[in-house]
């Protein structure tokens, strides 16, 4: 894997509790199911036993996960590919997690784990994640350790959610090695060959007001 470039803000190492994640005791999965069934209020990951819990986003961070929602959608649309956004469970058995993606894409028939609610996917071509301060060193680390071990994974995308700019990660079928790439310019395109489309970096930030509601 290359080695992350510095994004566009600094990025401190994770010391959990922060402003968007908060670890409790370690739990079975079947306590998780239980509980992130009945919690309204925020989503539940689990990661091999401990809950991170996903508060609320900023304004601008939603504007990006819809712009890119919609993106895809329009692009996808002809095809056999689909995306949804922020409330699609995915499950990862290889590290015993489950998590919830800003964005996330399958390709043919959407394969899930069975008995569970809500439904866990298992089968996602592309992840992406919007990251702020709080949350870019774990969705650039742990998170990412989890989601290389999903076999059907292709992409995975960090934006910012303060600054233009993405890191693409990309690996060919049933390869273990991931190429990066950083796209700092609105005039950049994101290409996303498992998906045969390509995303323009100004939809994704489309009307996008940095700072809105801090």
């Amino acid at each position: 894997m290359s080695a992350a470039p510095h994004l566009p803000y600094p990025v401190a190492a994770p010391t959990p509790p922060t402003a968007r994640v908060v670890s409790i005791n370690r739990i079975t999965e079947v306590e998780y199911f239980a509980l992130d069934e009945a919690t309204t209020d925020r989503r539940l990951e689990y990661y091999d036993g401990e809950i991170v819990a996903m508060a609320g986003a900023q304004p601008v961070h939603n504007d990006i996960v819809l712009n890119l929602g919609a993106g895809l959608r329009s692009r996808l649309k002809n095809g056999n590919c689909r995306v949804r956004v922020a409330d699609q469970r995915v499950h990862i058995p290889a590290k015993r997690g489950y998590v919830y993606p800003d964005v996330v894409a399958a390709c043919g028939p959407w394969q899930y784990q069975p008995n569970t609610r809500p439904a866990a996917l298992l089968n996602p071509v592309l992840i992406i994640e919007v990251l702020s301060p709080t949350t870019a060193a774990h969705d650039l680390t742990r998170k990412f350790a989890y989601y290389q071990t999903i076999p059907s994974l292709r992409h995975y995308v960090l934006l910012d959610s303060e600054h233009v700019g993405a890191l693409l990660y990309s690996r060919e079928p049933g390869a273990a090695l991931w190429t990066l790439h950083l796209y700092d310019e609105l005039t950049a395109t994101l290409p996303l060959p498992a998906l045969s489309v390509e995303l323009p970096l100004a939809e994704a930030y489309h009307a996008v007001v940095f700072g809105e509601g801090e």
